[in-house]
């Protein structure tokens, strides 16, 4: 008599049941940082809002360009400039960082990314603030 063994399970098989992946302490783990940064960029928005209707109770001969110049008091646009170089490198970095490819290809996978969320919130926050920042005053959006 012959002992019966279970054939072995196609790839097919294996990816329909999700058995074709390691699974190791990073696999189920959620990146929780998504929900700061969601509350990062509402509380960005909710801010554009309400300054934007404080700005419009003021008279607009009064009013700066950009709500940067307004809070430095600096018409000249140096300080403009800056917060637009600082806000597209928080941008360009997080966008560089989340690219399939070049994450993959940089990071080694999802592990840097779950053992450093504070780098995502704080470039989330720099380009939201930045965002805000260089809205012009007395314009929704």
């Amino acid at each position: 008599m012959s002992l019966a063994t279970r054939p072995k399970p196609t790839v097919h098989h294996k990816k329909r049941q999700a058995g074709h992946h390691r699974h190791n302490k990073n696999y189920v783990r959620p990146y929780w940082p998504y929900l700061p940064m969601l509350a990062i960029v509402g509380i960005g928005l909710l801010a554009n809002q309400v300054w934007t209707a404080d700005s419009m109770q003021a008279p607009a001969a009064s009013q700066p360009l950009t709500r940067v110049q307004a809070l430095t008091g600096n018409q000249t646009g140096s300080f403009l400039a800056i917060v637009i170089a600082i806000t597209a490198a928080a941008f360009a970095l997080f966008v560089f960082r989340h690219s399939i490819r070049l994450h993959r290809l940089i990071n080694r996978g999802e592990a840097f990314v779950s053992q450093n969320p504070w780098l995502d919130i704080v470039t989330v926050m720099v380009f939201t603030a930045g965002f805000v920042l260089t809205r012009p005053n007395g314009v929704i959006g």
